[in-house]
């Protein structure tokens, strides 16, 4: 590619022997529920989808199954109190994940699942307290599919779950944003950026996509991981299960991995293509408004409405693969459980599969089935090697209509 830089990064171990100085929001409180009130209609702009506050009254349809999603909130910082290598600040970098009350090494998940009915409409509102500036701070909220395609990053390697990106907005303190949908984009499109303050060529891809951003061109948010600083933003670019399983820096991931750009390109057409491709995908039909509001005492109230307006025919995530046994042993085979329902009653094929730790062993087992919707099914697992192993299974009805990935069974294997 032409002037492009590539800008190497420690590996995952490393990072994970010698954690970086954090430079973290300590006691912040973070208060959620769920709420059902309806907000205002606000002045809709041309952008904005003129049917995305309309209270909707649910009809359900026997043949559509549940939208399945993940909702990923990031709470940024517009102009950030930390400095790229080049001595300026950075843009929009991630402070905290302010829907997820757990911290992300216990959990390993960043993002809220959630399941929709066609034309039912999720909503939740969230109290979050922390250092911030009310003239500085950003929420930017993603919906995801759930579904997922593996997908490999640096030099066809790191395997990781890519979940593809079917709505975004963002807004400050008290405003309200929308999905923007509009005859060159079916969605806004969001950028996750890998970087380090240590890292000489990061600032390249900062200046790039903060420049293409300001030109106000393209409906787009990016946001840093300035991953030596945030442990947010560290366990999340190298979680090898629910995040991108990071090997160099900078790198982005539009729309959740859909395109993926490494190193430090300042080529801004580069930018603009990958936006524009994912800017023409397919996406799920969702109403998605952000309601931002200060609250005064540094507390934030974040609301959230998605409304689903488009039926869905594959099966529902499987069942977390199952299985009673307290200790697993290498060479000895383990039978392993799951099962799903299709909304339309079709028939169910299952695909399980597993991937070690570091994600350099992976192995499916092939397509099994068909079943008939809701069957119990099983198949035998072994293992050679005393590793760490995930275990999912997928599904798909017999028209080929995939179901998301079920949530991994972890086992370890001694």
């Amino acid at each position: 590619m032409k002037n492009k830089i590539i800008g190497t990064f420690v590996c995952m171990l490393l990072i994970v022997t010698a954690v970086p100085t954090v430079d973290s929001l300590k006691n912040s409180m973070i208060n959620s529920t769920v709420s059902t009130t309806f907000f205002s209609t606000p002045v809709i702009g041309r952008d904005q989808n003129p049917i995305l506050l309309k209270k909707i009254t649910s009809v359900q349809n026997n043949n559509s199954g549940p939208y399945e999603g993940r909702l990923r909130v990031y709470l940024v910082q517009p102009l950030s109190k930390w400095k790229n290598h080049d001595g300026k600040n950075y843009h929009f970098s991630l402070l905290d994940f302010p829907f997820i009350t757990d911290c992300p090494l216990s959990i390993s998940k960043f993002d809220e699942d959630i399941s929709i009915e066609y034309l039912d409409t999720y909503s939740k509102t969230v109290n979050w307290h922390g250092f911030i500036n009310k003239n500085n701070v950003m929420i930017i909220a993603g919906v995801y599919d759930a579904r997922s395609e593996i997908k490999y990053n640096y030099k066809n390697e790191n395997p990781f779950y890519a979940h593809y990106l079917d709505a975004a907005a963002g807004a400050r303190p008290e405003e309200t944003a929308f999905n923007t949908v509009n005859e060159n984009f079916t969605h806004t499109v969001l950028v996750d950026v890998e970087t380090s303050t240590k890292c000489p060529v990061c600032p390249i891809m900062e200046e790039a996509l903060s420049n293409l951003y300001k030109t106000g061109e393209y409906p787009f948010y990016f946001i840093n991981m300035v991953s030596n600083k945030n442990k947010h933003a560290l366990y999340f670019m190298f979680d090898h299960q629910e995040g991108y399983s990071q090997a160099v820096s900078p790198e982005a991931y539009f729309d959740g991995g859909y395109e993926i750009l490494v190193g430090g390109e300042n080529d801004t057409n580069s930018y603009i293509q990958k936006i524009k491709s994912c800017g023409k995908r397919d996406v799920h039909d969702l109403n998605l408004s952000l309601s931002v509001a200060w609250k005064g005492y540094n507390t934030l109230e974040i609301s959230i409405r998605i409304t689903n307006n488009e039926e869905v025919h594959y099966p529902l995530k499987p069942v977390a693969p199952v299985n009673l046994s307290d200790v697993f042993r290498k060479g000895k085979q383990y039978i392993f459980t799951s099962s799903t329902t299709d909304p339309d009653g079709d028939d169910v094929l299952y695909m399980f599969e597993y991937m070690n730790y570091w994600g350099d062993v992976t192995y499916n087992s092939g397509w099994l089935g068909p079943y008939h919707s809701g069957d119990v099914v099983n198949t035998t697992l072994s293992w050679n090697t005393r590793e760490l192993y995930y275990i999912r299974v997928i599904a798909k009805d017999i028209h080929n209509e995939v179901s998301p990935r079920s949530e991994y069974t972890s086992i370890d294997v001694g």
